[in-house]
């Protein structure tokens, strides 16, 4: 139906369709996307939820973003003291038959989890980021169970529960992404990224050239013993928050030139700025083969700008400086 300042959806995607920039797509209810269809969202779009509304994948969503004109999908509460309010709508649930899946330059927030993956034993769907944001969520940005993702160069932040929350089988890939978390709504007990076992398998998870850090002493629990973490998890090149005295699953060979402790010094982040500042320890000394394959950052800025890569999504350029408010 259309509308004549939005193109309001309702009920089900049954066949492939591409929605575009322009005037903005306004959910109500639940979207599904059926087993069959493609749903494509070009560059510039954007996808306003109505309170508590949703959208279920069982078939294959494609945001294809830019730098210049990302995919938006937030609360219809457009007004800008809405833009960090969470919870606000469900969020994008993909299921077990969903494939193919892709959130490029794409922005997900206002929801309680942005992104919910359920897969289960022999079917596992898969989601490929590239310059995703999901952040301002009540419960969490990224929440999966057997499946596969590939994140590269986006940002997990700002969430009441686990900011990415990954369980059961399953390969997870971080590769230049910033997890980081803190709250102001309330007392924050869970890490930003937590891994759990589920039916006795543990997901396996590689962090490269990432930040996972916030307002706890921890900021990564892995629910398994260190044998076990041993063989599932892997971070090279990264700042990981952790307590290495209290985390009873750490061992120092699961984090190979890992910084485990520090201030970051990100340029606002009471703004939600998680840009580097010209004293945060993540500068330069990220993993340069990462850098020779992803040789641009979240905002296609080049990397590296300086001596070396800087860990996370976020390249410094020389002069950046926080903005005036």
């Amino acid at each position: 139906r259309q509308g004549q300042d939005i193109r309001l959806v309702e009920g089900s995607v049954d066949a492939s369709v591409t929605w575009s920039e322009g005037r903005p797509y306004v959910v109500r209810g639940t979207l599904f996307i059926d087993t069959v269809a493609v749903l494509t969202m070009e560059p510039g779009t954007r996808v306003y939820f109505h309170y508590d509304a949703g959208m279920t994948v069982a078939g294959t969503l494609q945001a294809e973003g830019t730098a210049e004109k990302p995919v938006l999908l937030a609360t219809d509460r457009i007004e800008k003291e809405y833009t960090d309010v969470p919870g606000r709508w469900k969020g994008v649930l993909f299921i077990d038959c969903s494939r193919g899946n892709r959130l490029h330059y794409t922005e997900v927030r206002n929801a309680a989890e942005a992104v919910r993956i359920e897969g289960r034993e022999g079917s596992t769907p898969d989601v490929t980021l590239d310059g995703a944001r999901l952040l301002h969520n009540s419960v969490s940005s990224l929440a999966a169970r057997h499946a596969d993702v590939s994140a590269v160069n986006s940002l997990f932040a700002h969430t009441g529960f686990s900011t990415v929350s990954l369980s059961g089988g399953g390969n997870y890939s971080f590769i230049h992404c910033t997890v980081v978390n803190r709250w102001e709504y309330g007392y924050r007990t869970e890490p930003a990224m937590f891994i759990s076992n589920s039916n006795g398998t543990l997901p396996g998870v590689t962090v490269l050239n990432s930040v996972i850090s916030g307002t706890l002493n921890s900021e990564i629990t892995i629910d398994a013993s260190a044998a076990e973490a041993a063989g599932s998890f892997r971070a090279d090149s990264s700042m990981i928050r952790v307590d290495t005295l209290t985390a009873d699953w750490y061992t120092s060979s699961l984090f190979r030139d890992v910084i485990t402790a520090g201030k970051l010094n990100f340029i606002d982040e009471a703004a939600w700025d998680y840009r580097p500042d010209t004293l945060s320890p993540l500068l330069d000394i990220a993993g340069s083969e990462e850098a020779l394959t992803w040789p641009y950052d979240i905002r296609q800025k080049p990397r590296p700008s300086g001596d070396g890569p800087d860990i996370g999504a976020f390249e410094r350029q020389p002069g950046e400086k926080r903005p005036e408010r």
